[in-house]
């Protein structure tokens, strides 16, 4: 348990320089930007963040499970590695190369977001999904808070003078530099911590290897497509009410601080998954019984974490709408409507985590099947609620997840009595 709490206290530390920095950046640009700028700007992190889990085809979980499981297996066991870098980085550029491609219209939904731009950010952001996801693997989580902290003083110091510019597209190219900094020193810390040479000997594309990646991976790309394009098509709902762009606005805001109390909950999920792929490969009966200790451990801790982020944050919420300036200050308790949705979210992650690490994809591929249809039923269902009523749809849903996860973890024996 000591261990457990030491390494998701760093991981929270990264995770919060990122969450805090893009909440941040929010507030910054929300006040120095008009209603049309920020929406654009939200849209495009939203759209940018989307397109780049497409590219990822699921590889980001694949990378944290075979990086973790390269500490366990002997050297001729080892995991194809190199050629999971070399696939998410040609899947990024493939998708980058189609967004220049197809017709802006198709993308921008009538905001000011150049497609050059969302292609850029794409490829830039798929360059981070393989060394983002052995970091993981690897435990490295001191080393990785230094990458998010240049990332986080990079997103920043550029939201200021972009806004001083009121310039949605500067503030758009700050986001992109800055992921492109953490994605190469998370590169340098994976690469050092492997060794190039072990590296570069487990980079081909035999179909041995390919059909080794996609044994996970290919579950994992439909998980992803459905979790990152639930938040998209939110967005896209909500875009086509009236006043649509200020409903956006407001719904841009809420996900901020949904995230940001989801963040500790978040890194102790990241910690514990690396332990309980170890677990699984452990052959003793007595040490593989530790998946449901973890699972067990992992929710109390995620729930605990995200209700006491939530209760502070509710105490303060009336006061921290001013913040996003006059426009908004009417909808005072919105941030209150996503915190609470955040909290049946909190444990979900530990037990998603849970069921993948012990090969049982297909059994979360069908449970986020159900949560996306979910989401998207209820917020269609209540669009006239505006960026409130999505906040209830995403509450209801996660509810509707994480009950489905606990009860497959139990019937596979994950979570035992």
């Amino acid at each position: 348990m000591k261990t457990l709490l030491t390494n998701a206290g760093w991981s929270a530390a990264a995770h919060l320089l990122e969450r805090g920095s893009l909440v941040l950046v929010s507030i910054i640009l929300s006040r120095m930007l008009d209603t049309a700028g920020f929406a654009a700007y939200g849209y495009f992190q939203m759209t940018v963040s989307m397109l780049a889990a497409y590219a990822a085809m699921g590889l980001g979980v694949t990378s944290s499970k075979f990086f973790a499981e390269s500490d366990q297996l002997s050297p001729g066991a080892m995991p194809p590695l190199g050629t999971l870098w070399v696939l998410s980085v040609l899947s990024g550029l493939l998708l980058a190369l189609v967004i220049l491609l197809v017709p802006s219209s198709w993308i921008e939904s009538g905001l000011n977001v150049p497609s050059w731009l969302l292609a850029t950010g794409v490829f830039v952001l798929s360059l981070g999904v393989t060394p983002g996801g052995g970091i993981l693997g690897l435990e490295r989580y001191v080393e990785a808070t230094w990458a998010s902290a240049a990332s986080s003083i990079t997103v920043v110091g550029g939201a200021l003078i972009a806004g001083s510019y009121a310039s949605p597209q500067a503030a758009m190219v700050v986001f992109i530099f800055a992921s492109f900094v953490q994605a190469s020193i998370n590169s340098w810390i994976v690469a050092r911590a492997i060794g190039l040479q072990r590296l570069f000997v487990s980079m081909s594309i035999r179909r041995a290897d390919l059909r080794k990646v996609f044994h996970l991976a290919g579950p994992m790309v439909t998980v992803t497509l459905l979790a990152s394009s639930g938040t998209w098509l939110v967005g896209r709902i909500l875009l086509s009410v009236p006043s649509g762009e200020h409903q956006f606005s407001l719904y841009v805001i809420g996900l901020q601080w949904l995230a940001l109390v989801l963040y500790l909950p978040g890194m102790i999920t990241r910690v514990i998954f690396p332990q309980l792929v170890k677990a699984r490969l452990d052959e003793n009966s007595i040490e593989r019984s530790q998946t449901s200790v973890l699972l067990r451990q992992g929710m109390l801790l995620t729930s605990t974490a995200a209700l006491s982020i939530c209760c502070i944050a509710i105490l303060l919420s009336p006061w921290l709408m001013d913040l996003y300036g006059a426009q908004y200050t009417s909808y005072r308790w919105l941030i209150v409507w996503f915190m609470l949705a955040a909290l049946p979210m909190a444990p979900a992650g530990t037990l998603g985590n849970g069921i993948i690490a012990n090969n049982s994809q297909w059994a979360w591929l069908f449970i986020t099947a159900v949560w996306f249809v979910s989401l998207i039923t209820l917020t269609y269902s209540q669009k006239h609620f505006g960026a409130p009523g999505a906040a209830i749809s995403y509450g209801c849903a996660a509810l509707i997840q994480t009950v489905l996860a606990y009860l497959v973890a139990r019937r596979r024996g994950l979570i035992r009595d």
